[in-house]
């Protein structure tokens, strides 16, 4: 069975490069019965080309906690002890 080098598996991987935001509200409407809400529009660059999202402030927090979760599963000991394993 052939070795596989680190970098070859990450390789694979799609790879952040930029992201560019803007935050659009309307300013008036017609009726005003339905209420405004703030939509962010996000552009991401990868290395599999370029994405572009639509969100509000609910899917944005909803994220947010998604990659602090991410993050802290991340640090913890498990993991640290799987990524020095494959750095060798």
């Amino acid at each position: 069975m052939p070795e596989t080098d680190a970098n070859d598996v990450f390789d694979k991987f799609v790879m952040y490069k930029d992201v560019q935001w803007r935050l659009d509200i309307e300013v008036s409407q017609r009726s005003c019965r339905n209420t405004m809400k703030p939509k962010f529009i996000i552009v991401l660059h990868t290395t599999d080309g370029r994405h572009e999202l639509e969100a509000d402030v609910a899917d944005l927090q909803h994220v947010l906690a998604q990659l602090e979760m991410l993050l802290k599963s991340m640090r913890s000991a498990h993991n640290k002890k799987f990524h020095r394993h494959i750095k060798k």
